[in-house]
């Protein structure tokens, strides 16, 4: 799915199928903007060819984007939104809107996980796309198994990220990724029921660690579109 298939390793010892690695999130915002009501800012835009406007508020955000490189770059991502900065098995609302002109755009519930063993875990918990998952990247993930939640079912994916100190020299240097992808876009919201996610990865044999950033994120590479979504813990 992304520009940085070089930097991902398939876990060939699970289950098999080829599909595109996932976004590289290489260091993680401090949520330290607190908005007032328990929801923090999430704003990762840092090495970004695209030009984000992010406006966050106390119920939610909104952002406007265009693609503009100045020069050819695989770290043409950005994500912005709102959230907590500790995750829980909470129930998540959205309600909102996503516009897609070009490029790559994801909704997402975003976080991560420390684990005692040392791994990290990113996760998404993907709503909406702009493209088919998993696109035709040629980088390599395994499908780990399906949950049903709200209404859908979802496939859960992982990859095995490891670092490349050239492009992300202050990364985790090696970490799981895993993505819930929901079969039926879902752009106009929802309720996200975190603990299903969380069971699911329990009965898969992962451990949930301690739960940090938790966060309703657009996410977009090589993107131009709009956004607006409020936010709320049911």
């Amino acid at each position: 799915m992304v520009h940085l298939a070089r930097a991902v390793i398939a876990l060939a010892t699970l289950a098999s199928g080829a599909l595109a690695a996932p976004p590289v999130h290489r260091v993680r915002p401090d949520l330290h903007i607190d908005l007032g009501n328990g929801l923090y800012v999430y704003n990762w835009t840092g090495v970004s060819d695209n030009h984000v406007e992010f406006e966050p508020r106390s119920d939610g955000f909104s952002s406007r984007f265009a693609y503009k490189p100045t020069e050819p770059s695989y770290l043409s991502d950005f994500a912005v939104g709102v959230g907590w900065s500790k995750g829980t098995e909470r129930s998540i609302k959205f309600s909102g809107n996503v516009e897609s002109i070009d490029g790559l755009i994801d909704v997402s519930v975003y976080g991560w996980i420390n684990n005692l063993s040392g791994w990290s875990v990113e996760y998404w918990v993907r709503e909406y796309s702009s493209e088919p998952f998993p696109g035709d990247d040629p980088g390599q993930g395994v499908l780990l198994g399906t949950v049903e939640s709200d209404g859908s079912v979802y496939d859960i994916w992982q990859w095995l990220h490891v670092a490349l100190p050239d492009v992300d020299p202050s990364a985790d240097p090696t970490r799981k990724q895993i993505y819930f992808v929901r079969r039926e876009n879902r752009p106009e919201g929802g309720t996200v029921t975190m603990a299903n996610h969380f069971q699911a990865l329990r009965d898969l044999n992962v451990t949930i660690g301690e739960l940090n950033d938790q966060v309703l994120v657009t996410e977009g590479w090589r993107a131009t579109g709009s956004s607006d979504y409020t936010v709320s813990e049911v």
